[in-house]
């Protein structure tokens, strides 16, 4: 009877030991992702990797989502808790990579080549595994240098059960399949006028290794108890989310701002977040939040979340009657932030503030955290971030105000056209991107919108118009004409002397009243010649003349270097045939401004006479003074004149005396001059 009873108590004591479940936390590389450069808790178990005796520093791949140790390097992990097992699971770069991994205490699973996870047991606090030299298990062979790469880690405890889900940071990385369960969270008394957001009990759509429906990419506004509470997406790669767990749905931030707003007339004293992870970058209201609590007095509390943390409920306490209110300052103001901020290459940004204030900030990439600086002034920033700013005044912080900006990398921006006046063009540089305002005054070419445009301070030639779909030869569709104030941008150059806009965009048109100029009068070439003596070097006239003359010499049809034409001419003309007192042409165009062509090179030979119409210009190079005529365009030709060129008007009772250039005399001397179109000979 004794004998049966000691065996069936013994039976009931093995079967109650058999009950005890050992502690098992499923813990995701992204969990621990500072481990490569400080200790890092989750739920009790840390780690901390260091390269030890290798070459190659630890670190945690986030596009990979697995967590690396190189050859050498160690991996040390403790627990207040004896750890009885660890499975490591092997990410894909670490099967290829796989090398020996040694252990301080206990065992490790014999290794073998294709293994997908490595495994250690005993009982320890602290264990210390080693990576050798060579990726003896790995796909590509020993001759390559060994690493330990894991996606996630099973660490086995000696307590009760508890799970911890992954929640990798990419979703769409393969993760071992667990079961979940939360651990039990340390119940928080309310305390005073508690106002409690309590996820788990909430009814929120939730995410999964499978589902995005929890993830939060617009602002989420809650209230509860008359408290608000607003939740911005993380502005990273990871967005914020309710993450589905066995307790309910969880809170997970990777970045963004969790902001709190008391009722009117009231205030918050403190706020305790509830939670199985922290990142002891967060911070309150710009300042430290290492355990998740923050005690005051302010209607509005902001935490800025650093990193992955991952919360079950906030209690908000109230203040109760009417407590002072700590006195807020102003925050800054981030520019430009208008709309999208998307922009290309870069953009130049600025913090401003109110006088008095000091202004802090950082600048997040997706990569990670940033340091706090101080403002000294705009800064340049080339890849995707937020900026983050705040104001600080003794022991006074602003709330942060922050602006995501995308920049497309590797687009090189238009350069920003310089507003400027016709002759701030003139004497800029050739090459620069000038947006100019005036007046239409003349249309040389309605097929590819060649045109001069006027202001007070002078004129310059518009060598080809865009139309509003950027196209070219659509000259007419945009319905100038002159007389039209036209605002265009187009970048500078010079053809010859002549200073151009070269494809302009239209920005603006205003439709003018402005009379079309009279028709050009015609003259002769010493009537041309005794208009230009009026002119300052290098000015030409506005209005426009008829010029009429004996073709001298052979018309030069220009050709570029392969022989093609330009479709202009350069050519001489006098009063008289074969005369010597002679006025150029400078690239005048065909009939109508069209360019010549091979088939109308036969117009005019030397000893026709010809009228062509343009501007008159007083040309000096070098302190040499020509006598031209330019924008011009052939009017009429005539083979078979016979009535020889009018006579010139008298200047005080005399004619006008010109010397062989073509330069008036006042006071001729002894020598050949032209005298009423003729040569004379002054003794």
């Amino acid at each position: 009877m004794t004998k049966t009873l000691r065996f069936s108590l013994l039976s009931m004591l093995l079967m109650l030991c058999g009950t005890v479940m050992a502690d098992e936390v499923t813990i995701s590389a992204s969990d621990i992702e500072n481990a490569a450069t400080e200790a890092t808790t989750v739920s009790g178990v840390t780690f901390l990797a260091d390269k030890a005796n290798g070459s190659t520093a630890p670190t945690f791949n986030a596009k990979n989502g697995d967590f690396r140790v190189y050859a050498n390097g160690t991996l040390t992990i403790t627990s207040e808790t004896p750890i009885t097992k660890l499975v490591f699971n092997i990410s894909a770069q670490g099967l290829k990579r796989l090398a020996p991994i040694t252990a301080s205490v206990g065992t490790i699973a014999e290794q073998a080549s294709g293994d997908e996870t490595v495994t250690w047991t005993g009982a320890a606090k602290e264990i210390v595994l080693t990576v050798g030299d060579k990726a003896d298990f790995g796909s590509e062979g020993n001759s390559k240098a060994g690493q330990f790469d894991f996606s996630s880690v099973v660490v086995t405890l000696d307590g009760t059960a508890v799970v911890e889900p992954t929640d990798p940071t990419d979703p769409t990385e393969p993760t071992e399949p667990t079961e979940p369960t939360e651990p039990t969270e340390p119940v928080v008394e309310p305390v005073g006028n508690d106002v409690t957001f309590d996820f788990n009990a909430s009814d929120f759509a939730v995410s999964s290794n499978d589902s995005q429906d929890g993830d939060i990419t617009e602002d989420l506004v809650l209230t509860e108890g008359g408290v608000t509470m607003t939740i911005t997406p993380s502005g990273g790669k990871t967005n914020n989310r309710f993450w589905g767990t066995s307790n309910g749905p969880q809170l997970r931030m990777y970045g963004g701002t969790m902001t709190l707003v008391a009722p009117e007339s009231n205030s918050i004293v403190k706020v305790v977040i509830n939670n199985v992870k922290w990142n002891t970058s967060n911070t309150f209201n710009g300042k430290a939040a290492e355990k998740g609590e923050w005690t005051g007095n302010s209607n509005e509390v902001e935490l800025v979340v650093a990193a992955n943390t991952q919360i079950n409920k906030v209690v908000v306490t109230l203040a109760e009657g009417t407590a002072p209110v700590e006195e807020t300052i102003a925050a800054p103001v981030i520019s430009p932030n208008d709309g999208d901020n998307v922009y290309d290459g870069s953009v130049e940004v600025t913090i401003t503030a109110e006088e008095g204030l000091q202004i802090q900030y950082n600048v997040r990439y997706a990569e990670g955290d940033a340091d706090v600086i101080d403002y000294t002034g705009p800064f340049t920033i080339t890849k995707s971030c937020r900026v983050r700013a705040w104001t600080v005044l003794g022991e006074k912080t602003s709330k942060q105000v922050y602006v995501d900006y995308t920049i497309n990398e590797g687009v090189t921006p238009e350069p920003e056209a310089v507003e400027a006046t016709c002759a701030e063009i003139i004497a800029g540089e050739e090459g620069t991107i000038y947006r100019v305002k005036g007046t239409c005054t003349k249309i040389t070419n309605t097929t590819y919108g060649n045109w001069i445009l006027e202001d007070e301070t002078g004129e310059i030639t518009i060598y080809g118009t865009l139309d509003a779909e950027g196209n070219t030869k659509n000259f007419a569709s945009l319905g100038i004409e002159v007389g039209d104030i036209v605002t265009v941008e187009g970048p500078k150059k010079l053809y010859g002397e002549t200073v151009e806009l070269v494809d302009v965009t239209v920005i603006n048109i205003e439709k003018g009243t402005v009379t079309p100029p009279e028709p050009a009068q015609e003259i002769t070439v010493a009537e041309a010649l005794e208009i230009i003596e009026g002119l300052a070097d290098g000015k030409s006239t506005t209005e426009l003349y008829q010029v009429k003359g004996y073709v001298v010499g052979t018309p030069d049809f220009q050709r570029n270097a392969s022989g093609a034409l330009f479709g202009n001419v350069n050519l001489t003309i006098a009063d008289e045939k074969g005369g010597e007192v002679v006025f150029t042409i400078f690239r005048g165009k065909s009939y109508d401004g069209e360019a010549f062509t091979e088939e109308t090179l036969d117009l005019f030979a030397e000893g026709d006479v010809v009228v062509f119409e343009g501007n008159l210009q007083r040309y000096v190079k070098n302190d040499v003074m020509t006598p031209e005529l330019i924008n011009g365009k052939l009017i009429s030709v005539s083979k078979d004149d016979t009535t020889g060129i009018a006579s010139i008007e008298t200047v005080d009772g005399q004619k006008a005396v010109y010397n062989l250039n073509g330069q008036r005399v006042s006071q001729p001397q002894k020598g050949l001059f032209i005298v009423g179109g003729k040569k004379v000979i002054l003794k």
